[in-house]
């Protein structure tokens, strides 16, 4: 990573600022309590583990743009009640009350708060996410101490095309009005953030990577005070980081 040449800095959203495996774990684990008599046969354990499998493919194919985003949403709780054989429920009514308690959950990470404050006291900033745009827009409604700092806001499902494609990074140097090798990409994802990135010719800086991937185009970090001592953001600005 060549901090000399950074001019924009980009974050990814969900389990890089928010911690959006948190919120889901819960969210989960209310829907199971909503429904009780439904899901009685089974764990709370189980039922997360098969949604994250169908959800995890579902995304796959999202990103491959083999579906969008509404079929996405629509077929998660379709698959996730007809394979665990959950009878009497609509999945329509299931995924409106995940989401509203997904919505009830959503936290930052430990330290982003203030290492985004320094990133963006130093550069301009702006998040680059997939994810339905209604839900990331109220997230960032949530915390405007990430929203009221965004220099640009780029949400996939608006542009049309999902992380990793090189189309939804090009558009996200035009809003940034930087070139590509000036723009540093902060993501927790191998494939959607640090290979789109390196992809685009980004640098990247990898949100609990392996450290034996790192090279010169992708810096490794576990804790956001490295990050912010990578930067040169100042004691103060790592302290609140730590």
């Amino acid at each position: 990573m060549n901090v000399d040449r950074i001019e924009f800095v980009y974050f990814d959203l969900d389990d890089t600022l928010l911690d959006h495996q948190r919120a889901e774990h819960r969210a989960l684990g209310d829907v199971c309590t909503e429904y009780d008599e439904a899901f009685a046969e089974l764990t709370e354990e189980a039922v997360r583990s098969a949604y994250r499998d169908h959800n995890s493919t579902l995304w796959q194919q999202y990103e491959a743009g083999e579906i969008d985003a509404n079929e996405l949403e629509r077929r998660r709780f379709e698959q996730l009640l007809e394979s665990l054989a959950v009878t009497g429920v609509q999945p329509a009514r299931v995924n409106e009350h995940y989401l509203n308690c997904y919505a009830e959950h959503w936290a930052l990470t430990k330290g982003s708060r203030a290492a985004f404050r320094a990133v963006a006291e130093r550069y301009p900033v702006g998040i680059l996410t997939n994810g339905f745009a209604d839900t990331q827009r109220s997230k960032l409604d949530q915390f405007p101490q990430l929203r009221n700092r965004l220099d640009a806001l780029v949400i996939s499902a608006e542009v049309g095309t999902p992380k990793p494609h090189s189309a939804v990074f090009e558009y996200a140097a035009r809003e940034a009005d930087t070139e590509p090798g000036a723009i540093l990409y902060v993501g927790n994802s191998l494939r959607s953030d640090v290979g789109g990135g390196l992809q685009a010719d980004w640098q990247v800086a990898w949100y609990g990577g392996d450290p034996s991937r790192a090279s010169d185009e992708v810096f490794c970090f576990e804790k956001w005070d490295a990050l912010v001592r990578r930067l040169g953001l100042g004691d103060a600005a790592l302290e609140e980081a730590a």
